[in-house]
């Protein structure tokens, strides 16, 4: 008797829960979005995007996950707000002019996904990433000024020398 009741009680504490965590009528907006431009410097490519996540329902505790490219990628959450934000490595050979498009996805639509990949997100975000830059940190300018210093400090070490 108190196995079964013990077992009913969890049922539904667990049905409760997956119910909670559910988005209904989601609306996703990009709150703000960055990306590395120096290949330079880096080994890859970063993206990091935030966004803002509100449902008609407010739940608590929703868990996301962002795809891009096929690939699947936890997303962190604020403590106190409903923004989110998700971080994307990519090499640098990938990392052309681009917009990166980012699908958002519930526990139950990443499921979905990862059964068929024809799931619908909860939302898109997109970040245009301007390409990289994989110029020398120093111009060819400051190495002119530089050679210039040390030409005009050995004309005068030679000149006082002469002396």
């Amino acid at each position: 008797m108190v196995s079964s009741l013990l077992v009913a009680f969890s049922a539904a504490a667990l049905l409760a829960t997956a119910s909670a965590a559910k988005c209904e009528s989601p609306k996703v907006a990009l709150k703000g979005s960055h990306s590395t431009s120096d290949a330079f410097f880096h080994f890859q490519t970063a993206v990091v995007v935030e966004f803002g996540v509100t449902c008609s329902n407010s739940p608590k505790d929703l868990q996301l996950y962002a795809v891009n490219n096929r690939k699947i990628y936890s997303v962190a959450s604020g403590e106190s707000t409903n923004n989110y934000q998700v971080s994307i490595l990519l090499e640098h050979s990938d990392a052309y002019s681009q917009t990166v498009d980012i699908s958002i996805f519930d526990e139950e639509g990443i499921a979905a996904y990862k059964k068929d990949n024809s799931a619908t997100p909860l939302g898109k975000v997109e970040h245009y990433h301007a390409g990289l830059s994989r110029k020398w940190p120093i111009t060819s300018e400051a190495v002119a000024v530089l050679i210039s210093f040390v030409a005009v400090y050995y004309a005068f070490t030679f000149k006082s020398a002469l002396n």
